[in-house]
């Protein structure tokens, strides 16, 4: 690896680390963490969806980086747009389930 490349992946990591901790991480993470009946399960089980969505974040960008190409621009509007609901449906989801 050139000595160039890690300035760059220092800062995708901690750009990374930034977006974890975003607000819809942190509830769909609780969410999940809450079904579990401890706090090792709870671990587990954010550990699990931590892998979940890095590993479709690195093939997308591993696939991109392949392919010469850039995300287009409606690819990530959209997908900012399926957050709102899907976090609405979340809440929905404990409201019910409480």
């Amino acid at each position: 690896m050139e000595l160039s490349a890690i300035p760059w992946l220092a800062l995708g990591f901690s750009l990374g680390l930034v977006h974890a901790f975003d607000a819809d991480h942190v509830m769909a993470l609780s969410v999940f963490a809450t079904r579990e009946s401890g706090p090792g399960r709870a671990v587990v089980a954010g550990i699990r969806w931590a892998a979940g969505h890095g590993c479709v974040l690195l093939l997308a960008g591993i696939a991109l980086l392949g392919l010469g190409q850039a995300l287009p621009p409606e690819v990530s509007l959209w997908a900012e747009r399926v957050v709102g609901p899907t976090m609405i449906g979340l809440g929905i989801h404990v409201w019910i389930d409480l």
